[in-house]
Parts: C-alpha cells; structure tokens; sequence
C-alpha cells in the first residue's frame, strides 16, 4: 500500500486502545507502520537495485524484531532529550493551597513502559505486512530461508474507502471533540477509540467482501472457454473501490488472455 496509509493505519491501531497502555504508543506505532518502506532508500543506487530490494528484508518475519527495536530506541533517545529540556526549563514555583474551583484537574496519561510499546511496534509493523500481502504486488514474508512471493490480491495498491476510513477515524473525534467543547462537555483524556475499531473492523469486512469477490473472478476465468486451449494458471487484479470489477490473466501453453470482468458474479 502507499504510505500514507500505512501511517494512518499506524496511528488509527493506537487510538483502537494501545495508547491507553504505554506512552508514546501512538508515535511509535505510526512510525513503526511505515518503517518497512524504508527499504525504498535503495532507490539512490539506481531503480535497479530499488526492483531488486524493494519488499526485501525489511518486509521478514526476521527483520521485524530489529526494526522495533530501532523504533523503540529512537523514541527512548526523544524522552530522553525531552525530559532533560524539561528539567533545565523547569523553574520553581510558589506553593499555593488547592482550590479545586480554580485548580484545574491533572491530565491523565498512560505511564512509560518499554516492553510494552516495543510489542506495539510488533503488531504495526505486521499491520505493514499485512496491507502489503492484501495487494499484488505481495510480501516475501519468510525471506531469505524461502524467497517465495505470497499475494493476496484482493485490495488495490491505494484503496480509497480503506484511505477515508481511516482518515475519518483520525478526523472525526477532534470534530466533535470541538463540538463538545463548545457545550461545556469535559473533555476525554483518550477519545477516539470507537471510531478506531469501527474503521478496522469496516476494513475486515471490506477484504472479507474482496477474498470472495477475487475468488469468483478466478473461478469466471478458470470456466471461460479459450479456443479449447487448456490453462494452465489464473490471476485476478482488483481495481479501487468497485470490488466487483476485475482483471484476469488466463496462461495456457501457447499465449497470455487478459479480459476485464466490471462483475464477477
């Protein structure tokens, strides 16, 4: 997928609740959502050596662990500059007696836990796997042991709706985080959680639909008559946002047959 899906999709996972657990959690999912793409660097060698580790190691159950690891660190290093401006800013202040009508109350915030948000930045960097597999252009999960390509095939390489849900995930709690302070309402330490798991689950349910759909793309293809010729493979690409339109590629031993079904039922 492009990347600014994989950050949304990064930070919409936080809001689903991880950021109630640890600190930095938002931020370091978001980053950790993208960081495999950071293999397009190879790209300033040339577009050879950009084809040729493209979804390379960075995109492996193996080098998930490092990268969280770089992610955690990097956010370790940010507290740590952070609280030591804090500090040399800091200025003592004259102790006053509380009064709870003019005293505001404390924020809430999620303590500082390392472990944790180093399992959080494990689970979006395989939300960036998974997004990659949807597509088919695909993932080589297991490399280098098995340099085998793995593709789903069932969402486009940008899908609108995934892109607006979950933008509106992101967007619609501080719209009515306004509304709200506009009536007096008491504002949320933590707000946006519903909207961030009904986005996730609305993409669940958009892929559910696309596995089927794809599937019957494939099977239309397999049952298409091609001169009598015996095929011998099939390939169904999605297009955006109709997911009942597809391309099929049909291979039989003597040529290639593309045709473009707008319904695969």
């Amino acid at each position: 997928m492009e990347p600014i899906t994989h950050l949304m999709t990064g930070a919409v996972l936080s809001r689903a609740g991880f950021n109630r657990k640890a600190a930095y959690a938002t931020v370091a999912m978001t980053l950790a959502a993208e960081a495999p793409d950071l293999d397009t660097l190879w790209s300033i060698r040339g577009p050879l050596a950009a084809f040729q580790h493209h979804r390379g190691w960075t995109h492996t159950l193996l080098g998930i662990p490092l990268e969280a690891a770089v992610i955690v660190g990097g956010v370790w290093l940010f507290h740590r500059w952070r609280s030591r401006r804090n500090e040399t800013r800091k200025q003592p202040e004259p102790t006053l007696p509380y009064d709870p009508t003019t005293t505001p109350l404390p924020h809430h915030h999620a303590p500082i836990r390392w472990g944790l948000l180093y399992c959080f930045s494990l689970i979006a960097l395989l939300s960036h796997l998974l997004l990659d597999w949807t597509n088919n252009y695909g993932i080589r999960p297991f490399f280098p042991f098995n340099p085998h390509w793995y593709a789903g095939s069932i969402v486009f390489i940008f899908e609108p709706i995934i892109f607006l849900l979950l933008l509106a995930a992101l967007i619609a709690p501080s719209l009515f985080g306004l509304i709200n302070s506009e009536v007096g309402a008491r504002k949320q330490a933590f707000r946006g959680r519903g909207w961030a798991i009904f986005a996730l689950l609305a993409i669940a349910a958009l892929w559910t639909l696309r596995f089927v759909e794809h599937a019957k793309a494939l099977q239309l293809a397999l049952s298409t008559d091609y001169s009598e010729a015996p095929v011998s493979r099939v390939f169904a690409s999605p297009y955006p946002i109709n997911p009942f339109r597809w391309q099929t590629i049909a291979e039989t031993p003597q040529f290639y047959q593309a045709r473009h079904n707008r319904h695969s039922q």
